[in-house]
């Protein structure tokens, strides 16, 4: 299922994205959106330094790198460049910008288990777990820091919305995304209303304030991760947008947008387990 656009500008839409590979043009819209944040900063119009996120973007990706480097020592296996840049640059959105080396500690640990999640957690060349999204569960589940998705700022949508329509666009993702943002958005908007806000400043908030646009165009869209059959992707979404907006606990632990997302990865490997032979380390994925 496609985007219902002129056939001109399908096509042309069509030929630009389909000039790189998934993975290049993620990074390339990714380091737009990183482009986008510092401009805010410098701007004064973030609540983080440029040399916050800098010093967050840089220990994040270079991280990833040399996480990616050793894990393929260990198996044997040449490391995707892309793959790392694209763990790396979603973290960097994900955790707390910081220029303290404890937090910077946090980000690299977290971008250490976010690429070895590519090689041990896998089945038949699968991920069983989005990589970024178990990065910053780690953090949580270890006591040792936790996501905070700053990316959910209001300005920043400038750059995130028109982004994230081109990935969901480019792998057909659109419905699914659509399913996932009905199902959260419900959800929170009633919630917001029940409380006492206006149904149109509820609306607003939801899609300024949450990073829901975020998620569905860059994390739920992970394609290692995705189930093969529409109705599964759409009951994975439906499912992790409920998850998403339902303030879960269990004991210490919250339900955060991060463990919504690992809750809907092992619902899809539930529902299509890959079959066939493999090395058991995937060589791509986010």
């Amino acid at each position: 299922m496609s985007l219902s656009l002129p056939a001109p500008v399908a096509g042309r839409l069509d030929a630009f994205t389909g000039r790189w590979t998934m993975y290049r043009l993620t990074v390339f819209l990714l380091l737009a959106v990183t482009a986008w944040s510092f401009l805010l900063s410098f701007a004064g119009a973030l609540a983080y330094t440029p040399a916050e996120l800098a010093a967050t973007a840089a220990t994040a990706v270079v991280s990833a790198l040399v996480a990616s480097r050793v894990m393929g020592l260990l198996f044997r296996t040449r490391p995707q460049t892309d793959s790392s840049l694209i763990t790396g640059l979603l973290l960097y959105f994900l955790l707390w910008p910081s220029t303290e080396g404890s937090s910077l500690l946090t980000v690299a640990l977290a971008a250490g288990a976010a690429t070895a999640s590519k090689y041990v957690l896998v089945w038949r060349g699968r991920h069983i777990f989005n990589p970024a999204a178990l990065g910053a569960a780690v953090l949580a589940l270890t006591g040792l820091g936790a996501a905070v998705w700053w990316v959910a700022a209001p300005l920043m949508l400038v750059a995130v919305l028109p982004a994230a329509a081109i990935i969901l666009y480019r792998n057909r993702l659109l419905p699914m995304a659509g399913v996932f943002l009905l199902a959260a958005g419900v959800i929170i908007t009633v919630r917001m209303v029940l409380a006492g806000e206006p149904l149109p400043a509820a609306l607003g908030t939801f899609f300024a304030s949450y990073p829901v646009l975020f998620f569905a165009g860059f994390m739920l869209s992970e394609p290692l991760t995705l189930p093969p059959r529409n109705w599964q992707r759409l009951l994975e979404a439906a499912v992790v947008g409920v998850l998403f907006a339902v303030p879960l606990n269990a004991g210490p632990v919250f339900m955060s947008p991060e463990l919504a997302l690992l809750a809907g990865n092992l619902l899809a490997f539930a529902l299509a387990p890959r079959s066939g032979s493999g090395c058991g380390c995937a060589r791509t994925g986010r």
